[in-house]
C-alpha cells in the first residue's frame, strides 16, 4: 500500500510526489531506501494532478520520464482526453510534439545503421508503423482544433516518413567551422527552443545539417572528447542515487543529458557534483543516449554515408572507485538530497 495522503503532495513535480507517497521498507546496503508501490503512487498522484488540471507539471512528467518508441500510454491519453475538453491546444501540441520527436529520432538512429546492423533493420517497419501511427492520432487531434497550419506541417512530415526521406536539405548553408564555442553555442540553442530531450535532439540534428561533412564530423569528435571527460566516479554516484541505480548503458545516457544542459552544467559538473543537485532531478528524466545518434543521423542527410565511428581509446574512469554498499558513507550529503 501506498502512504495515500493529500498533504504529502507539492503539486509542482510529480516525480517528488511521487516519490513521497512510496512506502519505504527499509535500506540496501549502501543506505538507499528500498520503496514499494511504485505504481500505485504513480496512479494516485497522477490522478490528483489530473483532477486539479495541472497540466504543465503533468506534460512535463510525462515527456521527460518516458521513451514513446513503442506508442503512447495510458496516462498520455488520458492527459490528451482532458486537455482537448478544456481546449487547450497549445499545451497538446507540446505533449504530442515530445512523443513524436521521441518516435521519429528512434526510426533515424535506426535507419542509419540499417545496413551493418541486421536487427535494426528488422526492427524498422514495425518502428515506423508506431510512428506513423500515433503521427496520424496527432492529426485526429489537430482536426479537431482546425488547425490548418499544424495539419500541413504535419502532412509534410507523414509524408517524408512513410517514404522514408528527410527533409530535403539545401547545400551547407552555415559557412562556420564547429570548433568548442560554436559546439555549446549549438546545445544552448536547441535547448531553448525545446521542451523536452526528444525535441532537443531534433532539432540539434536539423542544426547540424546546416554544415559541411567536415564539420559535423567535427562535432561528434567534440561530443566524444566531453563524454570522456564526464566518464567520472563521481558522476556515475550521482546517477546512481539519483536514478536508483544506473547501469553503465544509463550512465552513458546520463552524461549526454547532462551535455544537453549547457556548458555552464557540464562545467560545474567536472568541478563539484553537489553544486548541480538541484539541477539534476529524480528518476529516469536524465537519459539522452539519443544526442550521440545526432551527429550520425546529420551525416547521412547531407552525405548519404554512413558516419564511421571514431577510432577512440577505452574511456578510464577517473577519480576513486566506489563500492554499492560504500556509497551512503562516501556521498551523504547526495543521498540526503534525494531521500525527498
Amino acid at each position: 500500500m501506498i502512504e495515500k495522503n493529500i498533504n504529502k503532495l507539492t503539486f509542482q513535480n510529480l516525480n517528488h510526489d511521487i516519490d513521497r507517497c512510496c512506502v519505504e521498507t527499509g535500506e540496501t546496503m549502501s543506505g538507499m531506501p528500498v520503496v514499494r508501490g511504485l505504481d500505485e503512487a504513480q496512479e494516485y498522484v497522477f490522478s490528483a494532478y489530473l483532477e486539479k488540471k495541472l497540466y504543465g507539471p503533468i506534460i512535463d512528467y510525462l515527456i521527460n520520464n518516458f521513451t514513446w518508441y513503442w506508442g503512447v500510454n495510458d496516462y498520455a491519453e488520458r492527459a490528451t482526453e482532458a486537455l482537448k475538453q478544456d481546449g487547450e491546444l497549445i499545451k497538446l501540441k507540446r505533449l504530442w510534439h515530445g512523443v513524436i520527436a521521441s518516435q521519429k529520432q528512434h526510426f533515424w538512429a535506426l535507419h542509419t545503421i540499417k545496413d551493418e546492423a541486421p536487427d535494426a533493420k528488422k526492427s524498422l517497419p514495425k518502428v515506423k508503423a508506431i510512428a506513423l501511427q500515433q503521427m496520424s492520432r496527432f492529426r485526429e487531434i489537430l482536426t479537431v482544433f482546425d488547425d490548418v497550419e499544424e495539419l500541413s506541417r504535419l502532412d509534410e512530415e507523414i509524408g517524408l516518413l512513410e517514404r522514408e526521406e528527410r527533409r530535403k536539405i539545401t547545400p551547407h548553408r552555415d559557412p562556420r567551422k564547429i570548433d568548442e564555442n560554436l559546439f555549446w553555442e549549438l546545445i544552448e540553442k536547441s535547448r531553448h527552443s525545446s521542451d523536452s530531450v526528444f525535441q532537443q535532439i531534433d532539432l540539434l540534428v536539423s542544426l547540424l545539417e546546416e554544415f559541411k561533412a567536415s564539420d559535423i564530423k567535427r562535432f561528434q569528435k567534440l561530443l566524444d572528447e566531453k563524454m570522456r571527460d564526464l566518464y567520472h566516479w563521481d558522476l556515475w554516484a550521482l546517477a546512481y542515487i539519483a536514478q536508483g541505480g544506473c547501469s553503465d548503458d544509463a550512465f552513458e545516457g546520463f552524461r549526454a543529458w547532462l551535455i544537453l544542459q549547457g556548458r555552464e552544467m557540464f562545467e560545474l559538473a567536472l568541478t563539484d557534483i553537489r553544486k548541480i543537485l538541484s539541477k539534476v532531478p529524480a528518476g529516469l528524466g536524465t537519459q539522452a543516449e539519443g544526442l550521440l545518434s545526432a551527429a550520425t543521423i546529420a551525416y547521412e542527410s547531407r552525405t548519404d554515408k554512413l558516419l564511421r565511428p571514431r577510432k577512440v581509446s577505452s574511456y578510464k574512469l577517473k577519480g576513486d572507485q566506489w563500492e554499492e554498499h560504500e556509497i551512503e558513507t562516501r556521498y551523504p550529503e547526495v543521498c540526503k538530497y534525494y531521500r525527498i
